[in-house]
C-alpha cells in the first residue's frame, strides 16, 4: 500500500506542469536538459526495475509510475517542440501537397505551392479549409487573393489570375 501511495505521489507531481503546458500550449519555461534528464531517468529506472523484479506485485507500482511519468514528459516536450500546439511543418506540408495535387491543374501546382509558402500560415489554413470542403473553385480564389496580396507587397513581379505562370522574386 505504501508503494502504491508513493508511486501515485511521484506520478502526479508532474501533472500540474503537463496540464499547464496543455492549457497554455507552451512549455518554454522548462529547460531541455531538465526534460531529457527526467525522461532518461524514468526510462532507465523503469527498465532496471522491470529486469530485476519482473512484473511482480512489488514492482508494478514503480513501473506504472515510470510509465506515467514518461507520458507526462512527452506532453511537456511536445509543447516545448511545438509552442502553440501547432503541428510540425512536415505534416502541414504533406497536407498542402496533397490538396494542391487534387485541387489545382498540373501546370499550376508549383506556382500554387510557392504562393502558399510565401503567404504563410493564414493562407495555408484557408486553402486547406476549402480543400476539406472539396471546394476547388474557392481554393483557386484563395490562391488569387493571396497572390494579389503578394504582388501588392512586392513579393511577386506581376499580378494576374492564378495560373498565369507569373514569376516570383527570389
Amino acid at each position: 500500500m505504501v508503494g502504491w501511495l508513493g508511486s501515485f505521489g511521484l506520478a502526479v507531481c508532474g501533472l500540474p506542469q503537463a496540464w499547464k503546458a496543455y492549457r497554455t500550449k507552451d512549455s518554454t519555461g522548462i529547460t531541455w536538459w531538465m526534460l531529457i534528464l527526467w525522461w532518461f531517468g524514468e526510462l532507465l529506472t523503469m527498465i532496471y526495475v522491470w529486469l530485476k523484479y519482473g512484473m511482480t506485485g512489488y514492482s508494478l507500482p514503480l513501473v506504472l509510475n515510470y510509465a506515467l511519468n514518461l507520458v507526462i514528459v512527452a506532453v511537456i516536450a511536445y509543447y516545448k517542440f511545438y509552442p502553440g500546439g501547432r503541428h510540425p511543418m512536415w505534416w502541414k506540408g504533406r497536407q498542402l501537397k496533397n490538396a494542391i495535387k487534387k485541387q489545382i491543374r498540373e501546370e499550376s501546382q508549383v506556382e500554387a505551392l510557392l504562393i502558399l509558402l510565401q503567404a504563410g500560415d493564414e493562407a495555408q489554413d484557408e486553402f486547406l479549409k476549402y480543400h476539406r470542403e472539396d471546394s476547388g473553385n474557392v481554393c483557386c480564389m484563395v490562391l488569387d487573393k493571396w497572390k494579389d496580396k503578394l504582388v501588392e507587397q512586392g513579393l511577386m513581379r506581376v499580378g494576374g489570375d492564378f495560373g498565369d505562370n507569373q514569376d516570383f522574386k527570389v
